[in-house]
């Protein structure tokens, strides 16, 4: 499914594109490709380049999609020059549009198979064709565990030293990025921080609720701790494999150092 607004913007861009010969093709990825696109979606291009123009100027990329909309944003994603980050007024909608600009050598080396909106003899068909796609990568369950219980240390001591909303702030991060993650893997689902973790089982669904605090107060945070500590363990022990080294004894430190930090606030 495509709205009208997606449909037109992507009509648009292809035939923008292909008026530059240095462009070799145009594929289109995400929510698009699967068919599952909805209003609220966004777009995700890869701009295939040749020799000469693969060091394109950041500026000159902007340049080259401006006419497209009312651009009201365009930066790098970090400090990459070959992804951008847009954001268009596109009436009536907003779109965020994210643009991959690459030679044809790195569109060897994708997460995705795209839909082709155009190419210039064959040449992303042929790449897609020899080298198949790296899918997304799955989160190190062995990473994690060698991190866990010192992020969860970071919390425990911002709320001992009464930084509530620091810590609270930081629950989440390691929600999104370690808990989130490995739950989403746990059930089969893309494993992309906290993204349709709606779709979870109710028990793993009701775990991920409470590992966010009720109320931004020291208390709250501390019950979330303590069930995100557990939903760790939890998850180590579904998914963790016969090589796998538990961290022990950091577990173990960090339930003491809550209990610890539970009885410094109520005593």
């Amino acid at each position: 499914m495509t709205t009208k607004v997606h449909q037109h913007f992507v009509e648009r861009t292809k035939a923008l594109l292909f008026g530059d010969s240095h462009i070799l093709g145009l594929a289109i990825g995400g929510s698009w490709m699967t068919g599952e696109l909805d209003e609220f979606s966004d777009l995700d291009f890869y701009v295939v380049l040749d020799d000469k123009a693969v060091s394109m100027p950041f500026e000159e990329k902007r340049a080259l999609v401006e006419p497209l909309g009312q651009l009201l944003s365009f930066y790098k994603n970090g400090h990459d020059e070959n992804v951008a980050v847009s954001l268009f007024y596109y009436e009536p909608q907003l779109l965020h549009v994210d643009w991959k600009w690459i030679s044809l050598s790195g569109f060897e080396k994708r997460v995705e198979d795209p839909e082709i909106l155009f190419e210039r003899e064959n040449c992303l068909s042929e790449v897609i064709g020899r080298y198949p796609s790296l899918g997304y990568a799955l989160p190190e369950l062995q990473y994690q565990e060698s991190r866990f219980w010192t992020w969860m240390h970071y919390v425990l001591s911002k709320l001992g030293r009464g930084e509530i909303i620091e810590a609270y702030d930081y629950l989440c991060e390691v929600r999104s990025y370690s808990i989130g993650p490995l739950v989403l893997m746990k059930n089969a689902l893309p494993a992309r921080r906290m993204r349709f973790a709606e779709k979870l089982p109710e028990n793993d669904l009701e775990w991920i609720k409470k590992t966010i605090p009720t109320d931004c107060t020291a208390p709250a945070c501390i019950d979330a701790s303590l069930i995100m500590m557990q939903m760790f363990v939890y998850l180590r022990d579904a998914l963790k494999t016969d090589k796998y080294i538990s961290n022990t004894e950091a577990e173990r430190a960090c339930f003491n150092y809550l209990d610890y930090i539970r009885l410094k606030l109520y005593k």
